[in-house]
Formats: C-alpha cells, structure tokens, sequence
C-alpha cells in the first residue's frame, strides 16, 4: 500500500483518552485501542503532523488507519482547483472511493425544466455529471422567479429551455441537449429518447395530468431505462420512486392505472406554488439520483415514493411500488 497515496480524512475528529482513542466522524464514532506502545505513538506522531508522507510506516498501522478510515485515497492532482475539486473530497472522505470516471459521462435526460427539474439539473452538473438532456414547452414568465431560481427578469418572454439550457452552461463545462416540445404522448418522449439514448429519466413534469408518470414508465419500460420521479404539492413534496427493473416498472403502471379509476369530474393543475418546497424536492431527488448513478450509498428511494412535509422538511411516509 502506498502511503503516498493516502492522507487524512479530513471530515473526522480524534480525542485521546489514558487507555484508548476516539474517532468522530459526522455519522459515527469508533474506538481505536492499541496494543503497541510503538505503534500508538507513531499513530499520534501522524496525527500530530497531519499527514502520513513518511515511508517508516508500518503496515500493521496502516491496515489500521485505512480499516478505521481515519486515512483516505488522495485526490488525482488533475481535479486541484476545478470544479470537481470539492465534490472529489466530499465523494473521498464519504465514501473511500471515487468511482469510474465514466459514471460523470452519463446521460440524464430532465422532462421538466420548472421549479423542481431545473434546480436537479444545477445539482447534478455541479456535482459533475456532464451529459443532459432536457425537455419543456413553457416561456418564462414573471411568475416563474419565485422558485425556478435559475432564471431572472432578462429572460422573461425566452424559451424556457433555451434560457435554463444557457444559463448552466454558462455555471459549469456541461453538454445540455434541450428539446421544446410538449410530451403528449409516448411516441414524443420515445422519439427522443431512442435519438439520443440515455442513462435515467427524470420526470419532473405534471402535465398532461394522471397521464405524464405512466408516459415516462412506459418508455422507461420500452428502452429498459431507469426512470424516476418528483412531484410538490401545497405543502407535500413527493420523491421517487425509482424504477430499474422491468417488474417494478410495470407494478407502477399498474399502481398508476388503479389510481385514476373512477370519473375525475374535476381537477385543477396546482398554481400556488414556492421556492422553499420546489427546492428542498429538488436536492433531495438530486442526491438520491448521485447515489443512484454512482454506486455510492444507499438509494432511499429505490421502488420507493417519499412524502416529504414542506415546513418541516419530515419524511412523513413512504409506499412501496
């Protein structure tokens, strides 16, 4: 093992106590004991100094530093000062490992570029994705400002993708197909889809109402793509689930023909609407897809729908696809 490889987590604290150690990281606490009088004290001398460049290391400690991880890989000097630089730390110090690179070339495709799937595109690309594509039919308007954060007054009356399209890629090194279409039906989104494939759809559109969720499955379940979905009510934002296998695929379309049994004799689409619900949807969806299309961590919403409190920020309960 290389020790020029590795260096100090930086996300942990350690506390000597007369007989053992304690290393606090965000989310859990070890205890470290050694046997060794040698070793302990070449532990605190690495700690002192705050790095471990030293070749007399020996391995018994090192299995042990990386075991705790209280050492971690280093980051490729070809990330210092970009803008994959701290995303490379985060990933590092929370996960051990980054991942291949050619997870950040994969395609996401954004039906909705409103006050949820604008603010997922920002967050997926800060975090280094590169490959987008987006769709949406709608202007910008005034009344867009209050929560669609990525736009401002100059690009009233522009197309809306044309203008979020721009605007990220004027933040970040991104590549943004972007489609001005208003998907009705199938044939449109998978028309899209089959000209330039992608990796995940994210449907963070709700129009045409009781009819977009099941559009996006089916084509999800045609082209044996991921798909996954959010939605913001009054004061009840809803994230997930996120479908991968042909089953759970079906489960919900069945699960979303069941729902509109009945005669709907009246339904509005929901204008009253604010940046404080669309936001907290949009980085919990955001970081659900990262774990998602990286492999790291645990995907919470993995056939799974999440209703999230707006106020609160509460996961108030979830249902299984």
């Amino acid at each position: 093992m290389d020790c020029k490889a590795l260096e100090l987590n930086e996300a942990m604290t350690v506390r000597k106590f007369e007989s053992h150690y304690i290393i606090v990281f965000e989310n859990s606490v070890k205890k470290l004991t050694f046997q060794s009088k040698v070793m302990q004290q070449e532990f605190e001398r690495i700690v002192a100094q705050g790095s471990i460049e030293s070749d007399s290391i020996s391995e018994g400690l090192l299995k042990v530093l990386c075991d705790y991880r209280i050492v971690v890989p280093m980051v490729d000097l070809k990330y210092k000062n970009t803008t994959f630089d701290r995303t490379a730390k985060f990933i590092r110090s929370a996960y051990g490992q980054l991942p291949d690179e050619s997870v950040w070339s994969k395609r996401i495709l954004i039906l909705g570029a409103g006050g949820v799937g604008q603010i997922v595109l920002q967050h997926l690309a800060a975090a280094g994705f590169k490959e987008f594509t987006i769709i949406d039919c709608d202007t910008v308007c005034p009344t867009n400002l209050n929560r669609q954060l990525l736009l401002s007054y100059r690009e009233v009356g522009q197309r809306k993708v044309t203008a979020v399209k721009d605007r990220v890629q004027s933040l970040l090194p991104v590549n943004i197909v972007a489609h001005d279409i208003e998907i009705k039906s199938v044939s449109d989104l998978d028309g899209i889809v089959a000209a330039t494939p992608v990796n995940l759809i994210v449907c963070a559109a709700d129009y045409p109402i009781n009819m977009i969720n099941r559009i996006v499955a089916t084509v999800a379940l045609k082209r044996s793509v991921p798909c996954c979905f959010a939605s913001v009510g009054l004061q009840i934002a809803s994230v997930g689930p996120m479908l991968v296998s042909e089953d759970s695929k079906q489960r919900y379309l069945s699960w979303k023909r069941d729902e509109n049994d009945g005669q709907t004799i009246y339904q509005s689409r929901l204008a009253a609407s604010i940046s404080f619900t669309n936001t907290m949807t949009s980085v919990l969806l955001g970081f659900e897809i990262f774990k998602f299309l990286t492999g790291l961590g645990s995907c919470e919403i993995l056939d799974r729908e999440l209703f999230v409190c707006g106020e609160s920020g509460k996961n108030i309960y979830c249902r299984k696809v």
